[in-house]
């Protein structure tokens, strides 16, 4: 994040502060252009400042990562040296806006809100500016307050603060009492330059605006529950909380999704659950799945709700990318995934084929990696609570992503993994993928994920149904005849890493969250060796196939990497020839006693070889 401080008294050095993010977002290029026309000019300083994370590890070149406490202090200093004057290049954007004088400053922090906060405090900064993209930030219920919603509430009264959008401007001046006493501190300020003739929010800022946006929200509220109906009550209050949810997303019209979807007719339904129907279509020519909330589900509502929080906060390439909704139907839009779920593969449902071993291990390996990117999110870990795989989403490329988010949890009091806690809550989940720790006592851990997912992997291992699975991989896994229980329709399995796979897949569905491996440090390392042994076949089989038939090896029947020419006339692979002589005395092609056993490279065609796999 980005600040620039300027200043006016000519008795007290005045310093302003304008946050800013690390991309060149358009909410930040605005801020520090606002800044520097409106502030710079009676400012005694101008600095710019960045919040990057606290960092906790140095990386070393194996890629694992050692604690800074487990370091030289000296090391350490060099190493945060390093991360700071890399990170000045987050300035160049800005520093053409802010013309002449500027400072540059990067501060540490997890929360940057809170690192603004005690940068303003112990600097003695007089005015704050941060960048927003909309004025919904002070608005989102669900989502959780943001860096400038944060800020505005606990900045100290010796501090004014401006929340530069593209609508206009939020402001809080030094003199006001605290945003919780006294809301009409808050003010909405037009943008320099909007012309009289200005609609919607700029034109009702051009007065004298004093209002709470609390307040606004919390009439809203009142006036959705005055419907006649509850039920009706429920629903609208449902859209009311969809609406200011997904602000930040394009918007979709009732009428263009009855377009997209024929009036939502049958044909057109991909699938369904409790909280209503999802249809395919297409929207600005882009194919799409739609999820429609039943008019009655009103019991649903806090499932549903969940899933647009959830996925309001989550960017991931292995999680289900929300592109929009219409909150005034209950309607979210979802890309769409062309190959369908993971449990059609495993079952051949539908007509889908047998997936290859090496598309299984890679798959297993990208939902770790979405799990695990779930279970550390901040400020609090998300558990989804219901993976299966019928959860799991795959495109046009057989890349997966993790969907259905509708039951996920975020835990805000994680209990560790050697505590049993019993607690009265009500059981979600899928039967057979249900982590039994959580059903036997009500608690939920992101380890609770790791139960299903183990699950999840012996499937593709051996396409059998979840009930009893983990007891037969066991079994077979002591009697030597894991290889028996494998899924026939893959003839090539690569046993020992199958079976490598099967152990940590069962180690994850350990009854015992404390018995159950880190998915970090422990699964994921596994998983990623796998993967790239699956890549690296990938790659052998996709060379071996349109290699011309000389860039063989006789003997090992694969293309060469430092190709020989023998005394019998034909060329091999170096080691592979010189291991052969070792023992025979005879060519491995012709079957005719050598002349001698001098070799000699064949550099026409390592040449060869070497333009052909740059091509």
């Amino acid at each position: 994040m980005s600040a620039c401080v300027s200043g006016g008294a000519p008795a007290v050095m005045t310093s302003v502060t304008i946050a800013v993010n690390g991309g060149t977002g358009s909410g930040s290029r605005r801020a520090v252009r606002w800044a520097a026309e409106n502030l710079m000019p009676k400012a005694d300083r101008f600095v710019l400042v960045h919040v990057i994370p606290a960092i906790t590890s140095i990386p070393t070149p194996s890629g694992d990562c050692i604690p800074v406490t487990e370091l030289d202090e000296n090391v350490v200093r060099l190493y945060v040296q390093d991360v700071k004057l890399k990170t000045e290049e987050i300035f160049i954007p800005y520093r053409k806006l802010c013309k002449t004088r500027k400072e540059t400053l990067v501060l540490e922090g997890d929360n940057p809100a809170t690192a603004l906060l005690s940068y303003v405090s112990e600097a003695g900064i007089n005015i704050l500016v941060l960048g927003s993209c909309s004025m919904n930030c002070i608005m989102r219920k669900i989502k959780g307050p943001g860096v400038p919603t944060t800020v505005m509430r606990c900045m100290q009264s010796s501090c004014d603060v401006y929340i530069v959008s593209r609508q206009g401007i939020i402001s809080k001046s030094a003199n006001s009492a605290s945003t919780s006493e006294t809301r009409s501190g808050i003010r909405m300020l037009p943008q320099k330059g909007s012309g009289e003739g200005s609609t919607g929010i700029n034109a009702q800022s051009a007065g004298i605006c004093t209002y709470s946006v609390e307040t606004r929200v919390r009439k809203t509220f009142w006036t959705s529950t005055m419907s006649e109906s509850v039920v009706q009550s429920e629903v609208e209050q449902l859209r009311l909380e969809l609406q200011a949810t997904v602000s930040m997303y394009r918007r979709y019209s009732r009428e263009e999704l009855e377009a997209a979807t024929d009036f939502f007719s049958e044909n057109n339904v991909i699938g369904e659950g409790g909280y209503g129907k999802v249809y395919k279509c297409n929207l600005d020519h882009t194919p799409v799945a739609v999820k429609v909330l039943w008019p009655d589900a009103i019991n649903k509502k806090d499932e549903f709700l969940k899933e647009v929080e959830v996925l309001s906060q989550i960017r991931h390439p292995h999680m289900v990318l929300l592109l929009g909704a219409c909150p005034e139907s209950g309607c979210l839009v979802y890309e769409y995934l062309v190959n369908g779920s993971l449990e059609d593969y495993i079952f051949h449902r539908n007509g889908k084929p047998s997936l290859p071993w090496f598309v299984r291990f890679r798959i297993v390996f990208e939902v770790a990696c979405g799990l695990a990117f779930l279970h550390n999110s901040k400020p609090e870990p998300i558990v989804h609570r219901d993976l299966k795989p019928g959860n799991i989403l795959l495109d046009r490329n057989y890349v997966s992503k993790i969907g259905d988010v509708g039951l996920a949890k975020l835990i805000s009091d994680v209990v560790p993994d050697n505590i049993t806690e019993y607690r009265n809550s009500i059981l979600a989940g899928t039967l057979h993928y249900m982590d039994p720790e959580y059903q036997r006592t009500g608690t939920i851990r992101p380890k609770s994920d790791l139960y299903a997912f183990g699950v999840i992997i012996l499937q593709l291992l051996t396409a059998r149904h979840p009930n009893r699975l983990l007891l037969k991989v066991e079994n077979a896994l002591i009697n030597g005849s894991f290889a028996d229980i494998l899924d026939n329709s893959v003839t090539d399995w690569p046993l020992a890493e199958v079976e490598e796979l099967a152990r940590i897949a069962v180690k994850c569905s350990n009854l015992r969250c404390r018995d159950r491996p880190d998915l970090d440090n422990e699964v994921l390392p596994v998983l990623k060796r796998l993967k790239d042994v699956a890549d690296a076949c990938v790659k052998s089989e996709k060379d071996n196939i349109y290699a011309p038939s000389h860039f063989f090896c006789p003997i090992l029947q694969d293309v060469m990497e430092d190709p020989y020419i023998a005394a019998d006339g034909f060329t091999y692979e170096h080691r592979a020839i010189k291991a052969w002589q070792e023992k025979h005395n005879v060519s491995p092609v012709t079957k005719l006693r050598f002349r001698h056993s001098m070799i000699i490279p064949n550099n026409t065609i390592r040449s060869a070889i070497q333009q052909w796999k740059s091509a």
